[in-house]
């Protein structure tokens, strides 16, 4: 889906633990058994063929700098909106946090 190719849900099936994702009628997608879709075999192999990131690193990412040109590789296959989104969508990636001046276009 295109959803998997936003700035900022990148960061959001990355940085949790858990996550569970669900179909337009709020029912469980695929594995509606599971407590943890980065368990299932299946979507985190979907998730990696939509958005390119390697299914281990799904299940074990880690926040920071490291494999800093595999993270970057990820990121500029997403797509956002406004030209900032795509730095702001970073932050989680790389656990940085500076202030945001949103609407500062790019410079």
């Amino acid at each position: 889906s295109i959803w998997n190719t936003q700035g900022w849900t990148v960061q959001e099936f990355l940085t949790p633990k858990i996550v569970l994702f669900y179909q337009a009628d709020w029912t469980p997608y695929l594995d509606g058994h599971s407590h943890n879709h980065k368990e299932s075999v299946a979507i985190t192999q979907e998730l990696e063929h939509s958005t390119g990131i390697n299914a281990q690193a799904l299940v074990t990412f880690q926040p920071g700098m490291i494999d800093a040109h595999e993270k970057l590789r990820w990121a500029s296959m997403c797509v956002t909106t406004l030209q900032e989104d795509i730095a702001y969508s970073l932050f989680g990636i790389f656990s940085v946090h500076l202030p945001v001046f949103y609407g500062e276009k790019y410079r």
